[in-house]
This record gives C-alpha cells, sequence and structure tokens, in this order.
C-alpha cells in the first residue's frame, strides 16, 4: 500500500513540467510486461545475447521504478544505464571493434535518455514508440529478413506495440504517465533493436527511425551544452515543451504532430530505393535542423515579447 500510494502521487506540478495536474506514474509497467511476456513466447528462439538483453533491461526497469517511487540521484542511474548498454554488447569489445563498441554505448545511453524526454507530454512517448516500433518491424521483415535475429525482433515488436497501446488507453487521456519505468526500458530495448540492426545490415540510414525526436533533443542538448547549463537538470527547453507551455498547443496535437512527422518521413524512406536512403536521411536531418532553429527562435522570441506576470 505504501509503495502504491507513492506512484499515484506520481508527478508533480513544478515550473518546469508540461502537465498541469499530479498524475500518478509507473504506468509503462504494462509495457515491461508485453515485453517479458514476448520473449517466454519466444525462449525457443532466443540465444544467450537475447537473455542478457532482457536482463539489462530488467535492472534499468527495476532502478526506474525506485526513481519513480522517490527521485535518486542522476549518477547512479547513468551508471546502470551504460552498465546495462555495455553488457547487451559485449560481443563487439575485442581491439578491432573498439571504436565501434564505445560509440555504440555512448549511443545507447544517450538513446535511452533520448526517448525518456518524451513522458511528459501525454500521448507522445507512446505515439512516437508505435511510429519507431512500427517501423523496426517493417524493416526487419521486409528489409532485412536475412539478419540472424529478425524473427525474434519482429515478434519482439508485436508484442512490445500490444503494450504501447495497453498504455496509450489510459496516457492519452492524462490518467498515468510512463514514468522512466517504461521510458528508460522501452529506450534501452528499442535502442537494442535499432543498433543491431544498423551492425547486422552496416546501414547507418535507419536512424532516420529516430530523426524527428532525436533531432529535437540532439540540438536542444547540444545547445545547453555551450550555454554552459546543466543538461542534468529538468527544463523546457525541447521543442515539443515550448510548443506546450509558449504556444499552447493541446498536449495530444503536439504529440501526433511529432508521431505522424515521424511516420511520413518512415514511409518515404520505405519508398525510395536503397542507393538514395543515405542521401535521404542527410535531407531529413538537414530540414529538421532548419525547422528545430525556426521553431526555437520564434519561441524565444514569444518568451521575450510575453508580458511579465
Amino acid at each position: 500500500m505504501v509503495l502504491s500510494r507513492r506512484v499515484l502521487n506520481g508527478a508533480k506540478v513544478t515550473t518546469r513540467s508540461s502537465h498541469t495536474k499530479v498524475t500518478p506514474t509507473a504506468g509503462g509497467i504494462v509495457i515491461v510486461a508485453a515485453t517479458v511476456a514476448g520473449t517466454i513466447a519466444n525462449h525457443a528462439i532466443m540465444g544467450y545475447n537475447d537473455w542478457l538483453v532482457l536482463a539489462g533491461g530488467l535492472l534499468l526497469a527495476t532502478v526506474s521504478f525506485m526513481d519513480d517511487l522517490h527521485p535518486l540521484p542522476p549518477l547512479p542511474r547513468l551508471i546502470v544505464q551504460i552498465v546495462a548498454v555495455s553488457a547487451s554488447f559485449w560481443w563487439l569489445c575485442y581491439p578491432e571493434a573498439a571504436f565501434l563498441y564505445v560509440a555504440v554505448v555512448f549511443g545507447g545511453v544517450a538513446f535511452v535518455n533520448g526517448l525518456n524526454f518524451l513522458d511528459g507530454i501525454c500521448g507522445m512517448l507512446g505515439m512516437y514508440s508505435a511510429v519507431l516500433i512500427g517501423s523496426l518491424w517493417f524493416a526487419f521483415t521486409y528489409l532485412a529478413p536475412e539478419c540472424p535475429e529478425s524473427q525474434l525482433y519482429t515478434n519482439l515488436c508485436v508484442w512490445m506495440l500490444i503494450g504501447i497501446a495497453a498504455f496509450m488507453a489510459f496516457n492519452i487521456r492524462d490518467v498515468i504517465f510512463s514514468g522512466d519505468t517504461g521510458s528508460v526500458f522501452m529506450g534501452f530495448v528499442a535502442g537494442v533493436i535499432l543498433a543491431n540492426l544498423i551492425i547486422s545490415t552496416r546501414s547507418m540510414y535507419f536512424l532516420v527511425f529516430v530523426s524527428v525526436c532525436f533531432c529535437d533533443t540532439g540540438l536542444t542538448t547540444f545547445h545547453r551544452l555551450l550555454s554552459g547549463k546543466n543538461i542534468f537538470r529538468p527544463h523546457k527547453c525541447f521543442i515539443y515543451q515550448r510548443l506546450v507551455a509558449y504556444w499552447h498547443l493541446p498536449h495530444l496535437a503536439v504529440s501526433m504532430i511529432y508521431a505522424v512527422l515521424q511516420l511520413v518521413i518512415d514511409a518515404v524512406f520505405f519508398c525510395i530505393p536503397d542507393s538514395y536512403r543515405t542521401v535521404y536521411l542527410v535531407a531529413v536531418v538537414l530540414a529538421l535542423s532548419l525547422a528545430y532553429a525556426v521553431l526555437r527562435y520564434y519561441s524565444s522570441e514569444s518568451t521575450r515579447r510575453a508580458p511579465a506576470k
């Protein structure tokens, strides 16, 4: 009962919040449960490393659940993330792949946190993750069926989509947030699947699947670093937060904009020839970066012009 009361007390409203009322958290447990059920259903085709990835994900989910109950310092959470990602790609840990291993670990930790940031806007995490997982399912089914883990990953994607749908049934009505329990776990598992797709096919252009989210989070984080700000402190600087806070767009409208934009980008990606996909990724990143700069400028202008309260 004590644990449940703490979870139900949930995310309080602060000056950095995008929500306007105290909202229960840790709803992402259903995503964790659905993924675990998927691994059990597919245990016959899971290898040693797959079980290691699941163990890492459950470790992250456990620590994140503790963080949802009582906030933990950033450093211990970061260390656990590094350990989980490092262990999941231990098979890259040999001298010839040292640079790739470090890049994957760094990118994996960044991916986990990038997806985690989306949880503060109702519908954002669920909608965007559904597009991401759906695109990964399509890629493994039709573009890379020869990958060693394609059958397992396509099956897991279906189970994860079931968990996302169950979570969204409540999240889009502002009933509950995922909390770090679901968002960190989702970021970790999706990141591992995406990384394995890229490594197996040797095709960086699959990063287009997260271009909308990570152009926003990446450029915002870079801007805060240049400004000398602590990137580990909560803030309202992401574009999707500014659309809600300064332009007063509804949460679901912002969530749909991000999800639909990513869906359109992914659909075009699947329709063009393979030889054009790298160029397409570069063009998408440049276009999104330009859009980011414009939106950031005008949201900053609206902030400066807003009358003092």
